[in-house]
């Protein structure tokens, strides 16, 4: 399973916490949008966009993201940036 958090700045994104998206910089995440698709992000820029929470607003982009091959666990924003769940990814 891939933990997953839904954000929104001007669309909902999926940010994948677990995901490191640079071997430079370890709060560089990957994310994923309908139209730009996988991109590099970092953990400020999530801490300033609003959480997604209800499942009717991210259904889209989650049934997307499984259509292409990914299995998703849910986790929230405060989880994400929680110090032990980085340490026990990153190191």
């Amino acid at each position: 399973m891939t933990d997953v958090v839904f954000l929104r700045d001007t669309e909902v994104f999926a940010v994948f916490p677990g995901i490191q998206a640079s071997v430079l910089r370890k709060d560089a995440l990957l994310y994923y949008t309908h139209i730009g698709q996988h991109g590099r992000t970092d953990i400020d820029y999530c801490l300033g966009c609003e959480e997604v929470t209800k499942p009717s607003e991210y259904a889209e982009l989650f049934e997307e993201l499984e259509r292409i091959g990914y299995e998703l666990y849910v986790i929230s924003k405060e989880r994400m940036t929680d110090d032990k769940y980085r340490v026990m990814r990153f190191g």
